[in-house]
């Protein structure tokens, strides 16, 4: 009688890193392009628990008026030095367990081979979206920490035209370093709805009609990221370029193995791998946000400290509506 060894069934390895290199760098094109280089995926070995980067601030008061009538000792101002912080973050994928009756099972379905790169596709999708939950969270901690960068209407108003322009005028003489909005759906029908009802002969109509909104000429990324939504209220973010950077800073370790001693034959896939995450203008603190942070830690806008002067040099603006 013929026997069905176990190598006649495995996980294909070689499969499974194609399908998540693939799926990964279709995501990445999106949020590197649509975003207009707001929001940044990169890949970079970086050690150690934080990234830093140091930087001069501009000196107050470096050029003032001469008083032609004095000679009494000028005031000395001196260069300072800060730095700017990202936080690693590390984490696990799976385990994945799944018994070798299952995969006979369903052989007319999936092949070993097209099991494994149907997984390696969900494990590229869910590091994908870990990142950008967890960048999300950084960006609304870093930008509504800061109060000037923040238009709360959360209790009046939902997202409308003119709250676009308010949120965006906080940025002042340099509003055009918006590059592009991230929100959640929800706001933006709100918005489609406001200049719906402004009528199709209105220069949004145009819009309207072709399935879009206008966003005051910038790109928008919509995205139902639960990070986005804070008690059925809603933050739209209005993104500097290089206002986010995810760098995945430590190689992906993916491995794969047979587990006995069970009932059945259990087939495991578990991997680890970690990412960093910055927001311009801001340096995590690591003493009060500490290593590896959870995703608490990193939504607690205490966490993240202006380290630019000039607002206009942060990450964005932030619109809360309802």
């Amino acid at each position: 009688m013929a026997t069905a060894l176990i190598s006649d069934f495995k996980i294909y390895e070689e499969q499974m890193f194609s399908g998540m290199a693939e799926r990964a760098a279709v995501v990445a094109d999106i949020f590197n392009q649509r975003s207009n280089g707001a929001i940044i995926l990169e890949t970079k070995e970086l050690f150690g628990n934080y990234n830093k980067a140091s930087f001069f601030p501009a000196i107050a008061d470096l050029v003032v008026r001469q008083d032609l009538t004095s000679i009494s000792a000028a005031t000395a101002v001196k260069p300072t030095q800060d730095e700017f912080i990202g936080v690693k973050c590390n984490q696990r994928v799976g385990p994945v367990d799944f018994t070798l009756n299952a995969l006979r099972r369903s052989i007319g379905k999936f092949t070993p081979e097209a099991y494994s790169i149907y997984l390696g596709e969900q494990i590229a999708d869910a590091i994908m979206q870990r990142m950008v939950t967890v960048g999300v969270k950084a960006l609304v901690a870093a930008i509504t920490g800061n109060t000037a960068m923040l238009t709360d209407v959360s209790t009046t108003s939902k997202l409308t035209t003119e709250q676009l322009i308010i949120g965006t005028s906080v940025f002042g003489d340099a509003s055009e370093k918006i590059v592009c909005w991230l929100m959640h759906s929800k706001p933006w029908f709100d918005l489609l709805k406001d200049q719906a009802a402004l009528g199709l002969d209105t220069v949004s109509g145009l819009a309207i009609a072709n399935g879009s909104v206008a966003t005051l000429g910038k790109p928008v990324i919509k995205t139902d990221n639960a990070s986005l939504v804070n008690s059925a209220k809603y933050y739209s973010l209005g993104l500097a370029a290089g206002a986010l950077r995810i760098t995945e800073s430590e190689a992906r370790q993916i491995t794969s193995e047979w587990v006995t001693g069970l009932e059945q034959l259990v087939y495991r896939v578990q991997g680890e791998l970690a990412f960093n995450v910055e927001v311009l203008g801001f340096k995590y603190d690591t003493g009060n946000g500490g290593s590896n942070p959870s995703d608490a830690t990193i939504a607690t806008t205490t966490n993240w400290d202006q380290a630019a002067t000039d607002d206009k040099n942060t990450a964005g603006v932030c619109i809360y509506t309802l």
